[in-house]
């Protein structure tokens, strides 16, 4: 169990390594995880995001900070788990690419929501398959 948990975190934590990442430099070739920890929903998300990034000429400069936790592990017949996290976007600020200047001045948004996160196993690993920040729901 400790082991399953262990590679759904890391699954978790490279979806966001990679998001960061991609966000960082929305022209750039996508970064070499993309496609083998992120899928579904996760995966159709972060696509969304960075076509809007490009098309609004904007990147994200930092990094966002988690705390996940496993609250659910099913390891029998379809392998699924649930990672609920605190995503602390204070330090991941949207700015104009030219400028570097902030492009929000959107200042009454949480900057710290609750996340849930749905992993699967997808040949032999764990992806991460949704992930749904909840705006509306400071943690």
């Amino acid at each position: 169990m400790a082991e399953a948990e262990a590679a759904v975190l890391a699954a978790y934590r490279t979806y966001w390594e990679v998001s960061a990442a991609a966000l960082a430099d929305p022209l750039a070739p996508l970064p070499q995880d993309f496609d083998r920890f992120i899928v579904d929903k996760a995966r159709a998300g972060l696509a969304e995001s960075l076509l809007w990034a490009e098309q609004n000429d904007v990147k994200m400069v930092g990094a966002p900070m988690i705390s996940p936790s496993v609250e659910s592990l099913v390891l029998e017949g379809e392998q699924a788990a649930h990672v609920v996290d605190c995503v602390d976007s204070t330090d991941w600020i949207l700015t104009h690419r030219e400028t570097g200047d902030p492009a929000s001045s959107a200042t009454n948004q949480n900057t710290r929501v609750t996340a849930d996160a749905w992993a699967t196993v997808y040949d032999g690993r764990w992806v991460i398959r949704e992930v749904t920040l909840n705006r509306e729901e400071p943690c």
